[in-house]
């Protein structure tokens, strides 16, 4: 009976030492060394997982998903303007459209055959160039310019109040499918990851614009004088929190220079056919409609300048 109850009282003796020393996993208030301790693996609340940031968010790849409707409705507007194309009856000529179009003597010809087309299919050539018009637009692809000078072509006067609506409702529409589909990509690799960019320094000039309520003149600024790309802009504005009614405006008013010069330009070279038209009163008007154009910037700067405290960055545009 001594012998077993001295082993007893040794064994107990043992536990408690045990249990003392956390042997058995479960470590003791006392032996806690530091908030987290990789041998016991204890987090303490608001404490980040695995070394990531409390903030760090979904994992891009599945931030990536969100661009998927992007990417179908891209194609089918893409698809619906292959449909419009094709819909076209052939012509006499035997001339067809071909979209890619980089030269001016490509320009011309597309501009030619669209002409020859609106003879007899008016409505349909006008509901195809606005469609080709806001498609560019809205998935930022290259070669406004070129459409410009169709537009001018076409239409004439009435080319320049086309071509500053569907430069403001295709930026509109990007405005839209950032803010839809890629604002966390954007605030996390042009903001967050990039603290110092163009993206956060508009961020900050936005915030400071909006509190003195100088922001249409601010973004005014930017459209007539692009130092940050029309594009970049269209696809940050939603994230910066630029409200879309400003936003479509600034797109509307600030590109309108740029609009007129290009698609008079294409209006004057339709009208030339021989060296001596240049001297008409209708190509000298337009001429002159030009010019008054390129001193809107002018202007504009003046007048921003004004309002606004424009600080290095924004004169040379190189904030990175």
């Amino acid at each position: 009976m001594a012998t077993a109850a001295a082993t007893a009282a040794a064994h107990r003796r043992r536990l408690r030492s045990s249990l003392r020393d956390g042997a058995l996993g479960m470590p003791m208030l006392g032996s806690v060394s530091s908030p987290s301790s990789p041998k016991h693996g204890l987090l303490l609340p608001g404490q980040p997982l695995s070394g990531r940031r409390a903030d760090a968010g979904p994992p891009t790849w599945v931030l990536g998903f969100r661009l998927l409707p992007f990417v179908l409705l891209f194609g089918a507007a893409t698809y619906g303007l292959y449909l419009l194309v094709v819909a076209l009856p052939p012509l006499e000529s035997g001339n067809t459209i071909s979209l890619h179009a980089t030269s001016l003597h490509e320009v011309q010809a597309l501009a030619a055959t669209l002409q020859e087309y609106s003879a007899s299919h008016f409505a349909h050539v006008l509901t195809f160039f606005a469609a080709l018009y806001v498609w560019k637009q809205t998935f930022s692809i290259p070669g406004a310019m070129a459409l410009n000078l169709i537009a001018g072509s076409l239409y004439g006067a009435w080319g320049t109040a086309l071509a500053i609506g569907l430069t403001a409702v295709g930026a509109s529409l990007c405005y839209l499918l950032s803010h839809t589909f890629a604002s966390p990509l954007v605030r996390r690799f042009l903001i967050d990851r990039r603290p110092h960019g163009r993206v956060a320094h508009l961020a900050k000039r936005v915030r400071r614009e909006q509190a003195a309520g100088t922001l249409a003149y601010y973004l005014l600024f930017l459209r007539v004088f692009p130092l940050t790309p029309n594009w970049l802009l269209n696809l940050a504005s939603p994230v910066v929190g630029v409200p879309l009614p400003v936003f479509f405006l600034s797109a509307a008013v600030g590109l309108a220079p740029y609009n007129l010069v290009t698609t008079q330009a294409g209006s004057i070279l339709a009208s030339l056919t021989r060296i001596e038209d240049i001297v008409q009163p209708k190509v000298l008007l337009q001429l002159a409609l030009v010019a008054a154009a390129a001193l809107i910037p002018v202007v504009v700067k003046r007048r921003a300048g004004n309002k606004l405290q424009l600080d290095d960055s924004d004169e040379d545009g190189a904030v990175e």
